[in-house]
């Protein structure tokens, strides 16, 4: 008695899957390939012309799956270079005033910068000018004092 596919278990289904669905278009391939391959050589061993005429058909065969991508790589680097001939059109407008703005904003930088460091400045000039007049007086002093003439 044969068993329905309901009754099948899902592994068995999924092995039946497997044979139809990967394993036999694989065989069928690799079958296919070899056939090929023995043409070929039957074919190349009876004549040297032969041999080029079929590794011409070759080389066409495993160029032309890489002539779409080669098409559209193409494409795309048009479309890139025509994008950015555009984009250098209106590109010196635009990088001119956000130099005017950078520009502006180091501008406001070194001032704000100068005034914040100006007080500070000035306190350690005055200090060292006051200090530096000490020093010399009191220095004179000494030497006056401790001169022998």
């Amino acid at each position: 008695m044969k068993r329905t596919t309901i009754e099948l278990s899902t592994l068995e289904i999924h092995r039946r899957q497997v044979l139809w669905q990967i394993w036999l278009p694989v065989a069928l391939l690799v079958l296919v390939f070899i056939v090929l391959a023995g043409l070929s050589i039957i074919g190349t061993s009876y004549s040297a012309d032969s041999g080029t005429h079929w590794s011409s058909i070759s080389i066409v065969i495993l160029i032309l799956p890489l002539l779409p991508a080669g098409l559209i790589a193409i494409g795309i680097l048009a479309a890139l270079i025509y994008g950015l001939a555009k984009v250098l059109k209106i590109l010196p407008v635009y990088s001119l005033i956000v130099r005017t703005y950078i520009f502006q904003f180091s501008f406001f930088v070194l001032v704000w910068a100068n005034r914040l460091v100006q007080p500070v400045l000035w306190l350690q000039s005055t200090s060292a000018a006051v200090a530096k007049f000490f020093n010399l007086i009191f220095s004179h002093k000494s030497k006056l004092i401790n001169d022998p003439n």
